[in-house]
């Protein structure tokens, strides 16, 4: 009796280990892909004024339409006790805030934060935008991919590094061959999201960097 005892309790802990290992998650898997949200935290170096009713949002732009014109989307938080934003992903960009091509659809947007005055919505200029503009995440963007990738990647063969959906990308400090700009230097060693409002953002050019998947 005391050893089928033995057996069944050496049975039961089998089983549980071999439970807890495969519901373990995988260290190789990218955890920014497939976002449902994204949340970062907000770095005041200089001790800027942030207001209270601050919040932070996404920005398009879109440059497919004949003028360009930028968009604000998904309107998010932000916590001024522990200088966190969190912005929900779980809705899709309307077609207003990203590129067609042809079967395949391509956004990229840029997480800022911004005074809660600071409607949604189309900004024909990006002048438009700096006047509630707080701070922007400048090493990092979101990458919205849905359909096919084959023309996007002709132009933009970075496109072929991501996933559908909602993916987070770290600027690749290459040259761009179509407009010969340049994407900004990454902070490798920062592992968190970050708006650094101490950090400027030219979005000249920012806009047009080649992406790669955030490690």
């Amino acid at each position: 009796m005391k050893k089928l005892s033995i057996i069944f309790f050496l049975g039961i802990f089998a089983f549980i280990s071999c439970k807890d290992a495969t519901t373990k998650p995988d260290p190789k898997t990218n955890t920014w892909e497939n976002l449902k949200e994204i949340s970062g935290k907000v770095l005041n170096p200089n001790k800027n004024f942030i207001p209270e009713d601050a919040k932070a949002v996404l920005l398009w732009h879109v440059y497919k339409a004949s003028p360009s014109y930028a968009w604000v989307s998904h309107e998010g938080t932000f916590n001024k006790s522990d200088m966190t934003f969190h912005i929900d992903l779980s809705e899709l960009p309307s077609d207003t805030c990203i590129n067609a091509y042809n079967s395949g659809k391509l956004g990229v947007a840029y997480i800022m934060l911004v005074k809660e005055s600071y409607p949604l919505g189309k900004y024909d200029s990006w002048n438009d935008i700096y006047g509630a503009k707080i701070g922007t995440v400048t090493d990092n963007a979101l990458i919205f991919i849905e359909g096919e990738k084959g023309i996007i990647s002709m132009s933009m063969p970075w496109v072929d590094r991501f996933s559908a959906g909602f993916s987070l990308g770290s600027a690749d400090y290459t040259t761009n061959a179509q407009t010969g700009l340049e994407g900004w230097s990454i902070s490798s060693s920062e592992s968190d999201i970050v708006i650094d409002l101490g950090k400027l953002w030219d979005e000249n050019e920012k806009r047009y960097p080649d992406w790669k998947p955030k490690n």
